[in-house]
């Protein structure tokens, strides 16, 4: 409620002349203040006329000037509102005043002075609720050095008997719930000793000091609702003596506080700038923020005035009242996070994913829009944590703007600046021999020649290079298992050029020798390296997972591995990598993953490449009967866009969810089909896990989905991960092939795809390939799509294809009578180009002797600038 009455309020103000009056100044140097609720009058503690002064809150006036004694300084006033209790400086003692009739009572002195540091003055004052005729003081010898001179209470300037010990409690106090417990916080000395004290009858002492909860010199305290709040942003239970957080953006500038049962009020200073701060004080949520025009000065003191009402000390010429309601709301506050917090970026590749925060105490951010200097523009998912995929980049410097605006139509910018040398792909699985076979597929979609720089990273640390040129529009082929050196062995892969970004895609394939192979999988090239990779698929049991790492460096890496087990606590691990290697991670060596299914966080040291790869099938059936392979991502998303799935007796799909956030959250699935039939369910994946959706046993029951192709847009409300598993035929014992893709983060207008065949292309096994290209729409308008398929000899063939309006359509590649019946017997690549932005996926099947569709592969495309 309160965020709505504020913002209400702010709104209001925005639109009347009367925030012209959101501050004024009166012109009185005042060292404290107070505020009685009885009299409706502030109290301002004037040292210069040895006198307090009451000052009108709503009219902004000066009124009578009350006499009480030598330099007057801090001010404390009862509950009641009825009685003043002064520090006299000068005397030094405490003075108390009746304010109803502006009567001064009887200054009395704090104690026994210090040999060396004179006599004890009034450092902080606090009436005892519900007895106004008590007074806790904490006091401070008035020499130089900060030595606190103990705690005492006094009943009509008597002390009692028991006072806490010389620098041995707070410089700052408050009571807790009742007048038996006061808080104390020591702020002049390192020690930083938070105080819990009884109050009896007998006086005051200390039942224990804690260390490290508070810090801060001259940081103050104000008690509310069971919880301090420190003026450097700390709030803590006091009674359990926990931190239960650290409010943002106060403590690191000069800030004071004011703690009211409406609202958490902090006015923070960093060099001449005023901001003002409302956290709700049950949720501690920033509700409300901004600047305070025409502040001069460090606050002394804020208090409340009444409702709607704020009133500053700073010790200079004025004391300021502010009315919170009609500051005027400050604009959203942006965060690039990911990939860098800094300003610049040095890359290589033709796209980027940045990844960040947005708020606005005052309101609600409504988007996140991205826009770059080389001509590009977008829409983030998500707004308060937000993702901006796959923005284009081009060679040379792409400053990217990104942009919150809230609902009053203030706007904030983060910008980065990324530089781009080159185009750099990586693939952290590869593998030769007499069981597997691995085939490197490069792509050229632009008008210009390219030369690829190819590096081999070999499993015993071996490097392999070559150089390869690309003609404009081309595609080609590399076996690697003819490669020198490579005959044998496990790899990572890395295809960098220099002059325009290419689309590098792997396709292995597997069986017990070269003419009898029936298992495939494949995966396009990830776009540079990463410290952070996710991965939502995994599974040790009837599946055998391998996570697959590439370390491209020169230096030796860590990999910290966090193991998101569906329905069981995460498991974590951690592995050392050599300089410039590939390593093989196998879960079924751990047993703690053993019949367990996951999705999978990895953390390097430094910058390398994760994948997954998982099989199944072990003898006396053959070795690896299926299996899949994808690279993992590197940023989490709210959305993501998977264009291919299919069910029916022949196919059967799962969609795989992974959250690396702590806290649960809510997923909504939307399935749109070839016939145009939409699907909707909304799902809820546990903090640090993995949930598996088959898109046959959805609940409730889909019958749109019974046996249809379809697609799959994912929105969370947190940033989460996505991929798409797909089975076949029929169930789990029948199952003897398999492919997998991550979705993709944002649909696009351009993409690449290196790998496709049809028919039996020469210098592999005869399979009778088919390779199907497809196309999502997940918006509101058909989009008329070109796609240019790129030969490895020949001229490219170019098809246009209409796809309506949230609907999903499969291209297919399938020799004559097919869509392209120009494309026969050979490798292709494709370039698909829409009027309006799609999601672009590529199957490819091929027979395996008898088993129809036995080698199977999918790719999720390349997008490209």
């Amino acid at each position: 409620m309160l965020k709505i009455l504020v913002r209400a309020m702010l709104v209001l103000a925005m639109a009347s002349p009367a925030a012209a009056q959101a501050v004024r100044t009166v012109p009185l140097n005042a060292n404290d203040l107070a505020y009685s609720p009885l009299t409706g009058r502030l109290y301002a503690s004037v040292a210069a006329s040895n006198s307090v002064v009451e000052i009108d809150p709503i009219a902004g006036t000066i009124g009578t000037s009350i006499p009480v004694g030598s330099t007057p300084n801090r001010l404390a006033i009862s509950d009641t509102g009825e009685y003043l209790y002064v520090g006299l400086d000068g005397l030094p003692g405490v003075v108390r005043v009746h304010l109803p009739s502006r009567t001064v009572g009887t200054p009395f002195t704090l104690g026994l002075p210090h040999p060396s540091q004179g006599p004890r003055r009034a450092h902080r004052l606090a009436v005892l609720p519900g007895n106004p005729d008590a007074v806790a003081v904490a006091r401070r010898f008035s020499g130089p050095s900060p030595i606190p001179a103990g705690v005492a209470v006094y009943d009509l300037g008597v002390p009692r008997a028991l006072e806490t010990p010389i620098n041995d409690s707070g410089s700052s106090i408050a009571f807790g719930a009742s007048a038996a417990r006061l808080y104390g916080f020591q702020n002049e000395t390192t020690g930083f000793r938070f105080s819990r004290m009884d109050v009896t009858p007998s006086g005051v002492t200390i039942v224990e000091n804690t260390q490290d909860l508070i810090s801060g010199f001259n940081a103050d305290i104000e008690y509310v609702g069971g919880r301090l709040f420190a003026t450097s942003g700390r709030v803590i239970d006091p009674e359990a003596r926990t931190i239960v957080t650290t409010l943002p953006n106060v403590g690191s500038a000069i800030s004071a506080v004011e703690a009211t049962a409406s609202a958490i009020f902090y006015l923070s200073v960093t060099g001449n700038a005023w901001q003002l701060r409302a956290f709700d004080p049950t949720s501690l949520t920033l509700v409300a923020e901004g600047p305070i025009p025409g502040g001069f000065g460090l606050p002394l003191s804020l208090v409340a005035a009444g409702a709607d009402m704020l009133a500053v000390a700073t010790g200079t010429a004025d004391v300021y009242l502010i009315r919170p309601s009609l500051v005027p709301a400050a604009p959203p506050i942006l965060t690039i996070a990911t990939p860098t917090t800094g300003t610049t970026l040095v890359a290589e590749s033709a796209t980027i994913t940045l990844a960040g925060t947005a708020a606005d105490a005052n309101g609600t951010v409504t988007s996140v829009h991205w826009a770059t200097t080389r001509g590009y523009s977008g829409v983030a998912n998500g707004t308060t944590e937000w993702t901006a995929g796959d923005i284009p980049l081009a060679l040379g410097s792409n400053v990217i703007a990104v942009t919150a605006t809230d609902d009053t139509g203030q706007t904030s910018v983060d910008s980065l600046d990324v530089t781009v040398t080159g185009f750099s792909s990586f693939l952290a699985e590869g593998a030769t021999g007499s069981f597997f076979d691995y085939d490197l597929a490069l792509a050229n979609p632009s008008m210009v020649s390219v030369d690829a720089a190819i590096s081999f990273f070999t499993q015993g640390g071996a490097t392999v290079t070559q150089t390869m040129t690309l003609p404009a529009q081309s595609r080609r082929t590399i076996r690697v298992d003819e490669v020198p050196g490579l005959a044998d062995t496990t790899m990572s892969t890395s295809v960098r050029t220099t002059t325009a970004p290419i689309v590098v895609e792997r396709t292995m394939r597997w069986g017990q020798t070269p003419d009898a192979q029936y298992g495939a999988h494949g995966d396009k090239a990830t776009a540079g390296s990463a410290r952070r990779w996710y991965f939502a698929e995994g599974s040790q049991g009837f599946f055998f997972t391998y996570l697959l790492l590439a370390n491209p460096g020169n230096t030796a890496n860590t990999a910290t591995i966090d193991w998101l087990v569906e329905g069981a606590a995460s498991v974590q691990r951690t592995v050392q990598l050599p300089p410039a290697s590939r390593t093989t991670i196998d879960a079924g060596a751990d047993a703690a993953l053993v019949g367990r299914s996951f999705g999978i966080v990895v953390n390097f040291s430094e910058p390398a490449v994760a994948e997954r790869a998982m099989y199944f099938g072990t003898p006396p059936d053959v070795l690896f009967k299926a299996g899949h392979d994808s690279a993992g991502v590197t940023t989490p998303s709210t959305q993501w866009f998977l264009a291919e799935g299919a069910t029916g007796p022949f196919f059967e799909t799962f969609i795989l969810l992974a959250n690396p956030n702590p806290q649960a959250v809510d997923v909504n699935l939307r399935f749109i089909t070839q016939t145009g039939a939409e699907v909707t369910r909304t799902v809820t994946v546990f903090g640090l896990a993995r949930l598996t959706v088959n898109l046959e046993a959805l609940t409730p029951a889909a019958p749109e989905l019974a046996n249809a192709a379809v697609s799959t847009i994912v929105t969370a409300a947190q940033p989460i991960v996505a991929e798409r598993a797909q089975y076949w035929p029929g169930g789990g014992a029948d199952w003897y092939e398999a492919h997998n893709s991550f979705g993709s983060v944002a649909a696009a207008r351009k993409w690449g795809l290196a790998e496709g065949r049809v028919g039996n292309p020469p210098g592999i096994p005869p399979a009778s390939y088919q390779t199907y290209v497809l196309l999502a729409n997940p918006g509101t308008v058909p989009a008329a799509v070109t796609i240019t398929f790129l030969r490895e000899s020949g001229a490219p063939v170019v098809r246009t294809f209409a796809v309506a309006a949230g609907t999903r359509r499969n291209v297919a590649v399938a020799g004559a009578g097919s869509m392209v019946p120009e494309l026969v017997d050979e490798h292709f690549g494709a370039l698909i180009e829409s009027d309006q932005p799609i999601v672009v996926e590529r199957a490819l099947y091929g027979n395996a002797g008898t088993q129809v569709f036995g080698l199977g592969t999918n790719a999720t495309a390349t997008p490209l600038p």
